[in-house]
């Protein structure tokens, strides 16, 4: 499991974990390798509740017993969103309805659920889709905002009426500081993007807010864009490693990613000689450092996922 600090997982308590969303807490469905390089933060969280990280769903039938399922299981998928286009086509709504199939075939009881929490992540590939797959303006992602709000409470809501307890809702990060977004020399954020990535928030915010009162203990908000910027700031302040909004792993050049080869085989990219100390593993997702330090600052928010017991 990943580190947590001392303390901090409850005892006698295992409940499950139901994961959704993007390649910020997705452990190996898109990919057989975390997007951190190390380490994400459905696998801090899981530790914080004193449990495994829970088995994915295309592992799913790999599991040779009920047992390895005890944990819960994560859907979530890098480059989904929301909305039915993104960079992957499992959509949340896709992810939830290979929930439902889970809970028909039996594999989770009613009572698995009455003593479960949900992690949920949307950070952001709804806008980036738009703004570089479809050459949309920032206009057009300030536009799309309330529609992906809607769309991301009406989900969240669908997997607390299947019997989920509690659900921890992840805010956007500061999408600005994402080296992918922000242009060298890269000295501070995209004021623009993270301007973008706080209506967002506000949106999300409210309409949380507004759910019926019966619901609204169920739902925990995460402050990722909050949790990010201190964590950000810390890293510069304490690094001796270089800028820390540059990615640790990067294409050769910008038409390369972390991870890709040529039709050669041979590796298009680069990695520093201190990722332990980065906070950027690629051009959008933290390092496991990176994640560690964000994970601290959410313990507070976290706590109320305690009361699932």
């Amino acid at each position: 499991m990943c580190p947590v600090p001392e303390n901090s997982s409850p005892k006698d308590h295992s409940p499950k974990l139901f994961v959704f969303g993007d390649s910020y807490v997705d452990t190996g469905n898109l990919q057989p390798f975390r997007s951190s390089g190390g380490c994400v933060l459905t696998d801090y969280i899981a530790s914080f509740l004193g449990i495994n990280s829970p088995v994915q769903y295309e592992k799913r039938n790999l599991a040779e017993n009920k047992a390895e399922l005890k944990n819960g299981m994560n859907f979530a998928y890098g480059g989904s969103g929301v909305l039915k286009e993104a960079w992957s086509n499992h959509s949340m709504t896709i992810q939830i309805n290979n929930f439902k199939q889970q809970i028909k075939e039996k594999v989770f009881t009613k009572y698995d659920l009455e003593n479960s929490a949900a992690l949920v992540s949307d950070a952001g590939n709804d806008y980036t889709y738009l703004y570089l797959n479809q050459s949309g303006t920032i206009k057009d992602v300030h536009d799309l905002a309330g529609r992906v709000v809607d769309q991301l409470v009406k989900n969240v809501k669908e997997i607390h009426e299947l019997g989920v307890k509690k659900i921890a809702i992840l805010g956007s990060p500061p999408r600005g500081c994402w080296p992918q977004l922000n242009p060298r020399p890269r000295t501070n954020c995209n004021g623009t993007w993270n301007e973008e990535s706080r209506f967002h928030n506000q949106l999300l915010t409210a309409a949380l807010r507004n759910v019926e009162e019966s619901k609204k203990n169920a739902f925990v908000f995460l402050d990722l864009y909050k949790a990010m910027d201190l964590a950000l700031q810390k890293n510069k302040e304490n690094s001796n490693y270089g800028n820390p909004l540059e990615p640790c792993c990067d294409g050769v050049t910008d038409a390369y990613w972390c991870g890709m080869k040529d039709q050669k085989g041979a590796e298009m990219f680069t990695v520093c000689r201190h990722p332990e100390s980065s906070f950027f593993w690629d051009k959008v997702h933290p390092s496991q450092n990176g994640v560690h330090a964000i994970f601290l600052d959410l313990i507070p928010s976290l706590e109320r996922l305690l009361l699932i017991c």
